[in-house]
């Protein structure tokens, strides 16, 4: 704005100035003009009073007549003193250029006289009327002070315009400079903002590809918008597939359901305007795997807030807690279990007094009603006295298992051939299975079985009793008996064709106290007499669960039943392929070990595979804990091998206490099965890493690969 004022009074001085200029030689012109004028036409005079003079009136006339056309006058006229023309002369006609100029006043005539003298004295006068054309110099020269006024203003305007165009530019440079200085600013903020959060997003994506938890988002619709690379590791699907996925095909449908549920109360929450709707929930639900599995699943999520305080979205985080889920089945398994055994030791103690009379009792009316039946001739009483004995022989099988069921007993191991074990059972109830077709098959060059003989024995009746009960609506009965090896186990089947068990109770048989006879027969599958205690399968199970065994069971109600146990095989020494895997290992050799056992079968086993190559061992044997605790103080050893129910006065529990007083940096491992030893040795490895507990039966390469464990700890100093 200053610039431009500063111009337009630039430009109106100038224009004052070049016109005051004009004026100045407008006035000083005319002056020269006139005076020269007059200079000239006395000049005329003179030049005519010498032409007179000498009586030339002829070239007077022509000199006048060229005067006229060079001073541009219109008239000339010479007279004497008494105003007599004698000599005149007329200049060229006016021009339509002239007229027009003249007209408009910018060519006047100016009237011109001079005396004309001779030798000082005055002989005339001459008088011209001279055309005074200024207007035509004066004209260019405004056109000229115009023309340079014109160029001074381009000049002075191109000048200003450049210096505005050059302040432009510095102006806009300077910006531009700032500008550009804050822009590398920011650019270099911007590129620190980007580096920074590179590192955050950098950080949070290994963060989101290493933690073992599944980050996720959801939109509005339950559509998958972000899923962290760990969910491959923690369900199998990649990034892709499981975004892919609905809800339904992930979530179990209970899972499903608490979700939907939690879901809309947040959402009536948030609607409500209540702040609780945005805090995080946690709930636990079952989720699919790729593979088909099923996992538990602990999900923290939250409400996304967006514009206008809306729901847009949700947040999630999901740990696998599949471990921690199975080990609270297991605690409470063992909780169970723990109860369970308690309730069957009150039971074992209440039994174990009441058997010896009881069963004294049983036995006095047993005696009294068969001594009856001999004697007896009354069809009616003989029928009732068989009754009687009936349900006394129930009373005594009841007695039996229950004390067994009960009864916390460790099993007594013991080779011996279970085909000759079947065979005794069924010549003990061979009058039992009279009517009934017996099929025995046996596979030759069957291994002795490794087991408690009474337990198997006992196994082995109340298998074949309840197939002697199923069959008793049966039209052709049939048992058939199997045995054989499979995947080093020793495999015995047991199949009848009777009634079988309905599919609803196939996981409850093994339940103590549960039966499907007497009162409990609502298939009318069993004869009225036929009574069932409830403890023969849950006996069985025990035993085979102590044995390290297997059941199976294939039963289609009203097609009969098969029962398949399969028991581990226990060689008496190391095989020729367990040696070659044992020396690849680099065993300890030439030790010498206290082995403390008082099954002579197990401590034959374990001292010929520690005596034998590739152990080679020097091992003293002891068969009960006073033995054990003397020979320990008597001699130097690397290794003791402890059993914890031993005979006598002191069990594995005493001698290891003993062994500590005095040393404790020798090996122990505990060899048994008992329950109660199991659950006190967990608290105990914790405060001592030099044991070690194997459970009854064991292989004896397992056996073999402990001690050489414990052996190289202990040579390692812990």
């Amino acid at each position: 704005m200053n610039k431009s004022l500063k111009y337009q009074k630039i430009t109106s001085i100038t224009a004052v100035l070049f016109l005051a200029l004009f004026c100045v030689f407008v006035i000083f012109y005319e002056q020269y003009t006139r005076k020269k004028a007059r200079f000239q036409i006395q000049k005329h005079g003179q030049i005519i009073s010498d032409a007179l003079w000498n009586s030339n009136p002829q070239g007077a006339s022509e000199y006048l007549s060229l005067a006229c056309k060079s001073q541009s006058y219109r008239q000339i006229i010479v007279t004497d003193t008494r105003g007599t023309v004698f000599q005149s002369a007329m200049g060229d006609a006016l021009d339509w250029w002239a007229h027009i100029l003249k007209s408009l006043h910018l060519i006047h005539d100016v009237g011109l006289i001079s005396a004309v003298t001779h030798d000082g004295k005055p002989i005339g006068f001459i008088e011209a009327i001279w055309e005074c054309d200024t207007i035509y110099l004066e004209g260019f020269v405004l056109l000229a002070l115009v023309m340079t006024y014109v160029i001074f203003l381009l000049t002075l305007r191109l000048l200003l315009a450049k210096k505005v165009l050059e302040d432009r530019v510095l102006a806009r440079t300077s910006e531009l400079s700032t500008l550009n200085a804050s822009l590398q600013l920011e650019a270099e903020e911007h590129l620190r903002a980007r580096q920074a959060l590179f590192k955050s997003e950098e950080r949070y994506r290994l963060i989101a590809e290493n933690v073992a938890d599944v980050i996720w988002v959801f939109d509005m619709d339950f559509v998958f918008t972000y899923v962290s690379p760990s969910v491959y590791q923690q369900r199998g699907y990649t990034v892709e597939e499981m975004m892919a996925k609905s809800l339904e095909e992930l979530i179990s449908p209970g899972g499903l359901e608490t979700l939907m549920t939690l879901y809309g109360e947040k959402l009536r929450l948030i609607q409500a305007g209540d702040p609780d709707g945005w805090e995080p929930v946690m709930v636990e639900i079952e989720q699919y795997c790729k593979d088909g599995s099923v996992v538990w699943t602990s999900n923290n999520a939250r409400m996304l807030k967006g514009p206008n305080n809306q729901p847009e979205g949700i947040l999630g985080v999901t740990r696998d807690i599949t471990r921690q889920k199975r080990a609270e089945k297991e605690k409470l398994k063992a909780q169970r279990h723990a109860g369970e055994q308690e309730k069957q030791a009150l039971v074992g103690q209440i039994a174990g007094k009441m058997a010896h009379d009881f069963n004294n009792i049983l036995g006095v009316i047993m005696g009294n009603t068969e001594l009856s039946l001999l004697d007896c001739k009354d069809g009616d009483i003989k029928e009732t006295l068989e009754l009687i004995y009936g349900q006394t022989l129930r009373g005594k099988n009841l007695t039996k298992n229950l004390v067994a069921f009960a009864k916390d007993q460790e099993p007594k191991q013991d080779f011996f051939s279970l085909a000759e074990k079947i065979d005794l059972v069924l010549s003990l109830l061979k009058k039992d299975l009279e009517g009934i077709e017996q099929v025995k098959e046996d596979a030759p060059d069957m291994p002795d079985l490794l087991a408690d003989p009474g337990m198997i024995e006992h196994a082995l009746v109340n298998f074949i009793q309840n197939s002697i009960h199923a069959l008793g609506m049966a039209k052709h009965p049939r048992i058939i008996i199997r045995t054989y090896c499979s995947d080093g186990n020793i495999c015995f089947e047991i199949e009848d064709n009777g009634c079988g068990i309905p599919k609803e109770h196939l996981d409850n048989i093994y339940e103590p106290a549960f039966t499907l006879k007497g009162s409990q027969d609502v298939t009318g599958s069993y004869k009225p007499h036929i009574k069932g205690t409830g403890y023969g399968m849950a006996n069985i199970k025990k035993y085979v669960e102590q044995h390290k065994g297997r059941i199976i069971v294939d039963s289609k109600f009203g097609s009969g039943a098969k029962f398949i146990i399969r028991l581990p095989v226990i060689e008496k020494e190391l095989t020729r392929e367990e040696k070659i895997e044992i020396l690849k290992s680099k065993p300890q050799v030439e030790k010498q070990i206290l082995h403390v056992e008082d099954e002579r079968a197990i401590s034959d086993v374990h001292y010929r595979v520690l005596t034998q190559a590739p152990c080679n061992h020097k091992v003293d044997r002891a068969y009960n804990g006073q033995e054990a605790m003397a020979l320990f103080d008597k001699n130097e050893y690397d290794f003791v091998s402890l059993d914890y129910i031993l005979p006598g006065e002191f069990n594995g529990m005493d001698v290891y206490h003993h062994i500590r007083k005095t040393n404790t940096s020798v090996p122990i491992l505990f060899v048994s099965g008992n329950i109660e030893f199991l659950e006190s040795i967990k608290e105990l490895k914790q405060k001592d890493p030099l044991i070690d507990h194997l459970s009854k039966p064991c292989q004896n390469k397992e056996y073999v690969n402990r001690i050489n464990g414990l052996l190289g700890k202990g040579r390692s100093g812990h």
